[in-house]
């Protein structure tokens, strides 16, 4: 190769080498060559020059820098703070990182920290070892003592880092943290040999030498093109004020936290704990520093694909917002926000999903879990699903209205609580024991309420046009409302309420009768009880009807009124009535009871008055 005089002249060594097989340039066999300009231009003519990049080209001293401009010390920072940044034998930029603390935190300043598609290497060993970014590569001068248990690389810049490439750790496996202030852009970033993998906004906390945690008061970490692939390592921690995922997120064990915190760490990496603490005024760059409009914004592209998910977000206000895939393959997924959680697509866990947040919109989204499904907001909207393979429970402080095309569905037990109104147009479905908690209830015409054991409570008033069935279906209500098209079934149903009323209804010129009906056995505990116009209490079994329920649930004291006008009640088997007043205005309305002095049961009628004849 030669080299036009006035290059060398100035002052810089330019040194050549062989090309690697890789196309890149080595650093092996360098020589100097000078011409003159008219043999410069000579070979030129002759097509015998090659033109490369000066960039390239530069040795390590002088324009050392220029050879690696993605990844710059920073000259500022204390000298037992400034890495070497070398080149692999194939090019790839090497990092010897500086000595490590008393503690093991190498800690490395840069004025810049890019990572491009061929990666970067961070040289954590002592002797010559294999790399699988860059081929052998010299031992660290700087490892005498021993290698790294973090290597903590903190960027001091106004722009941010952008990693287009995978980290290794050569040589002892450790823990990689990458903190830039201004931001972090990964584009098919990963980390190989990382024990633990940091990426944050924060400023690093130091104490004695060791790492205790990060101070987050703005900037925000995106996820794009490719994403981000940290399977290499045991646990992933991604802590910002904000973080946009639209590209996928695959690691073992996901961690996010947004918001303006303080950030602290034990020793052994995992999150001690964090305090809220007011945001940064401004940015690196010296531009305002505004609240993010979501503290975890995934997009439809986005997705997380991890053993287990904790997403927190603190910032009161700002919340989350997924239109992508948070999926847990083997653990669990863990939502922790201060805001709203917008779901339109999917959030899954193989094992347990909880989310606490201030409110949840759901639409046309999945909330789901393979074992146990765990919702606490004050409000739930949206017509999507929750689903749980095992037991799900949901508590609420507002009032929740299920869609025509929402549903909440449990394999195991499901267990609804809201401080609110629950109006259900779809389905709430449990395989084993469903218990609805709510000031009122409204199962309208086409809505489904079903479990082994169905069990509701309204504080005031449940309203019933739908289906309430079970095994054993169990209601507590100040005043029911069994309307219409109204079904209550159950192989033992009980109901204890101040008042029921089991009536008729007409819509669109059509008239429908409620029914409330037991396979088994029918118990009704309730100070005044109306059953009118065709509408049917009946049991297969036995029935009793008296003021309230004991603790078996069956029918104890006294019913003060029942008021039957044109309806049935009906028992296959034994009838007990405790009740003060009887107003039948139907005299073919028949009893049957069991006298206890002779083993035949009879068939007689009772008058308005409730006397038997």
């Amino acid at each position: 190769m030669a080299v036009a005089e006035h290059i060398a002249s100035a002052g810089k060594s330019v040194r050549t080498s062989d090309a690697s097989a890789s196309g890149h340039v080595g650093q092996a066999n360098n020589t100097t060559v000078t011409l003159k300009p008219t043999h410069f231009a000579v070979l030129c003519h002759l097509g015998l020059v090659s033109f490369v990049s000066l960039v390239s080209l530069v040795s390590f001293s002088g324009f050392a820098n220029l050879a690696h401009a993605d990844i710059l010390a920073d000259k500022s920072a204390p000298k037992n703070q400034q890495p070497i940044i070398l080149n692999a034998p194939n090019g790839v930029p090497l990092v010897n990182i500086q000595t490590p603390s008393a503690a093991g935190v190498s800690r490395n300043t840069y004025s810049q920290f890019d990572v491009n598609a061929n990666g970067a290497i961070l040289n954590n060993s002592r002797s010559n070892v294999q790399t699988q970014l860059g081929g052998w590569v010299q031992g660290n001068p700087y490892l005498a003592t021993g290698s790294a248990r973090i290597i903590l690389n903190e960027v001091n810049s106004n722009n941010p880092s952008l990693l287009n490439g995978y980290v290794e750790v050569a040589g002892s496996r450790a823990q990689v943290v990458i903190a830039n202030t201004a931001g972090i852009s990964c584009n098919g970033c990963g980390f190989i040999n990382a024990s633990r993998t940091t990426l944050t906004t924060g400023t690093p906390i130091m104490n004695n030498g060791d790492l205790m945690g990060y101070r987050v008061g703005g900037g925000a970490i995106n996820f794009l093109g490719t994403g981000l692939d940290t399977t290499n390592s045991n646990y992933t921690d991604v802590i910002a004020r904000a973080v946009n995922v639209n590209a996928g997120l695959w690691a073992q064990n996901l961690n996010i936290i947004t918001g303006s915190n303080q950030v602290n760490v034990a020793s052994n990496g995992d999150i001690a704990g964090m305090t809220t603490i007011s945001p940064n005024a401004t940015l690196p760059d010296g531009s305002n520093n505004p609240t993010p409009n979501f503290a975890i914004d995934v997009a439809a592209l986005g997705g997380m694909y991890a053993g287990k998910i904790h997403l927190t977000g603190t910032e009161f206000g700002v919340g989350v917002r997924n239109a992508g895939n948070i999926g847990a393959r083997v653990g669990e997924v863990t939502i922790d926000v201060n805001g709203m959680l917008t779901n339109s697509n999917r959030i899954s866990s193989t094992t347990q999903t909880t989310i606490n947040a201030a409110g949840i919109s759901n639409t046309g989204g999945t909330l789901s879990a393979g074992q146990l499904l765990n919702i606490n907001a004050n409000s739930l909207t949206g017509d999507g699903q929750l689903i749980s393979g095992g037991d799900a429970t949901v508590t609420l402080t507002s009032d929740y209205a299920q869609t025509s095309t929402g549903k909440i569905q449990a394999n195991g037990n499901l267990t609804f609580t809201t401080t609110g109104n629950l109006t259900n147009q779809s389905s709430l479905l449990a395989g084993n024991t469903l218990t609805l908690n709510a000031a009122n209830i409204d199962n309208t015409a086409t809505a489904e309420i079903t479990g082994l054991n169905t069990q509701l409570n309204a504080a005031n008033t449940l309203t019933n046009r739908g289906l309430i069935d079970g095994e054993n279906t169990f209601i507590t209500a100040n005043t029911l409302n069994n309307i219409g098209t109204g079904s209550i079934f159950g192989n033992h149903v009980a109901i204890a309420a101040n008042t029921l009323n089991n009536q008729d209804e007409t819509v669109n010129g059509t008239n429908t009768a409620a029914v409330i009906a037991a396979r088994t056995r029918l118990d009704i505990g309730a100070s005044d009880i109306s059953n009118r116009n065709d509408s049917l209490i009946f049991s297969a079994g036995d029935m009793a009807i008296g003021g309230s329920l004991d603790a078996n649930h069956q029918a104890a004291g006294q019913t003060a009124v029942l008021n039957n006008a044109g309806a049935t009640i009906e028992a296959l088997g034994n009838l007990s009535l405790n009740v003060a007043q009887i107003n039948n205005t139907n005299t073919n309305f028949t009893t049957q009871y069991v006298r206890t002095s002779i083993a035949s049961t009879l068939a007689e009628s009772v008058d308005v008055r409730g006397n038997i004849g």
